[in-house]
């Protein structure tokens, strides 16, 4: 099993990387792809889709990027897309049941299991972090 978050498939350069991984290496092995892949619905669409390529199993967990709505003109015309965050996850979703993309609890064999939290952390909700 193997987790990856942070890859803004929409930045230079995470495209290209993803494009490079191997499409047999890793047909045997599942994937969590833990928030952050992708600023726009149309990157985390595409980074799902390569992640599906190589990988049996992809697991999605949004972050806090992945639910954005970019201004018109950044990247995408998402405004007229998605009325709020709420209606951009329910179609991220709706993309992952259509793809094969896992968003709950799998057992994957005797010994391990994935079970994908929707969380987020601020250090606002923690009023002793020494790092405010």
């Amino acid at each position: 099993i193997f987790a990856v978050s942070d890859v803004h498939y929409d930045h230079p350069g995470a495209h290209e990387w993803g494009k490079g991984l191997s499409g047999v290496s890793y047909r045997d092995d599942a994937i969590i792809l833990a928030g952050d892949i992708g600023d726009t619905y149309d990157a985390v669409r595409l980074c799902l889709r390569q992640f599906k390529r190589c990988f049996r199993r992809v697991f999605y967990v949004p972050g806090n990027h992945d639910m954005w709505i970019r201004p018109k003109g950044a990247h995408s015309d998402e405004p007229s897309r998605f009325a709020d965050s709420v209606a951009k996850l329910l179609a991220l979703w709706q993309l992952c049941d259509e793809i094969g993309v896992d968003t709950g609890p799998a057992q994957l064999s005797p010994a391990a299991a994935v079970l994908p939290l929707e969380s987020w952390y601020s250090y606002e909700f923690d009023h002793f972090d020494p790092r405010p």
